[in-house]
């Protein structure tokens, strides 16, 4: 039951982020916002995260009253995204943007957190629920496609709506944790700042963190304005959300064989499969629109993102202290998903209006870079 009810909160999530990751920034540039702009607007929230998801899931791991803070943050996440509908230019979309992210962004290391201490119980496979999201990420970009040949742009905003309202029902499910003692008074602060710093003393953890943030990173451009490349080349919505899906394919085949994979190579060999086939994908993507070539790049998806976050969770799973498990999981996401992401979307967006499609390489630079690092650190297993 367990196995279920964590499925399905996965599956609720990848159903907001299958239809915000390809067509969000369709719906923004349908409201005027250049290809600039958008990736200001992504970024900016995407740094926001970098502060405020780490403190919301210290919070959590707190205890206490804050064990509800998951379902207030999707439901405050809901009606952020509801103002979309009255609001207008660039400034008043920022403000709701970052306003979205700070509510949306923690759930996903909590419940990461949560799953993962499942899998340390020995109750559950990590890779086999993890995978049910990516359906449903396929779903919904599929749907999403599909609808946007005969709708108007406008449902983008009503689809996320029903995803989130989907998420708040499917988070309330989750199988209750045993109470945590809130943290007494008495040297509270000076046991957080220790507890903190016992991540940091983890070197293999460290260089995990480093180098997935910059594979991660380097999807920035794909995130930020891949469907805008993909539609400005010609390709019809239908087909852009079939291109993602594909992606997300090849990330549930290896989520399901994951754990067998993960036990011959460990977390560095999957990084370093992640980076090459990162060097690759991007490498093609920048320089080509054909359809078969982009099918065949995205297959390595596999790789780029499904092999890194198996590799992250993991890594998270054996080195981090479980009293820090979504502290150590909202790191992971500020580092990968804030920093990384984040600057590299931004610099999309400047790159990309002197260089359209060329600003891929920069994004196989990352990987390039990641490789450097692990190599570097090769003397500290992970």
């Amino acid at each position: 039951m367990a196995a279920l009810r964590y499925s399905c909160a996965y599956g609720a999530l990848f159903l907001v982020i299958g239809v915000f990751m390809p067509f969000w920034p369709l719906w923004l540039a349908d409201r005027g916002l250049g290809a600039e702009q958008i990736s200001w607007l992504l970024a900016i929230a995407s740094w926001v995260r970098i502060a405020t998801t780490p403190a919301l899931c210290r919070a959590y791991d707190r205890g206490g009253w804050f064990r509800h803070l998951p379902i207030a943050l999707v439901l405050t996440a809901t009606a952020g995204f509801a103002l979309f509908s009255v609001a207008q230019g660039f400034w008043v979309f920022l403000l709701l943007q970052v306003f979205t992210a700070i509510a949306f962004q923690p759930l996903m290391p909590i419940v990461d957190s949560r799953a993962m201490a499942e899998v340390r119980a020995e109750r559950l496979d990590y890779g086999r629920i993890r995978l049910w999201g990516s359906l449903t990420f396929i779903l919904a970009t599929l749907g999403a496609g599909y609808l946007l040949e005969w709708q108007p742009t406008s449902i983008v905003l009503w689809l996320m709506l029903s995803a989130l309202l989907l998420t708040a029902a499917a988070i309330a499910v989750l199988p209750q944790e045993p109470r945590r003692p809130a943290p007494e008074r008495h040297g509270a602060a000076h046991d957080g700042k220790a507890r903190l710093s016992e991540i940091f003393k983890k070197r293999p953890l460290v260089v995990c963190l480093v180098v997935g943030a910059l594979i991660q990173g380097s999807h920035g451009m794909y995130y930020a304005l891949g469907s805008l490349h993909w539609q400005s080349a010609g390709l019809s919505s239908e087909t852009i959300g079939w291109l993602w899906s594909l992606g997300v394919i090849a990330e549930i085949l290896l989520f399901a064989r994951g754990s067998l994979l993960l036990r011959r190579v460990g977390p560095s060999g999957l990084l370093v499969a992640a980076g090459l086939a990162g060097t690759l994908r991007w490498v093609v993507l920048g320089s080509t629109t054909e359809l078969l070539a982009i099918l065949l790049a995205q297959t390595l998806h596999a790789f780029t993102f499904a092999a890194t976050h198996l590799a992250l969770m993991h890594a998270i799973s054996t080195y981090a202290p479980p009293r820090l498990a979504s502290t150590t999981q909202a790191l992971n996401t500020s580092v990968g998903y804030g920093v990384a992401i984040g600057g590299a979307m931004l610099a999309s967006g400047a790159l990309y209006e002197r260089f359209g499609g060329e600003t891929y390489f920069a994004m196989a630079g990352l990987c390039l870079l990641a490789m450097t690092v692990l190599g570097l650190a090769r003397g500290s297993k992970p």
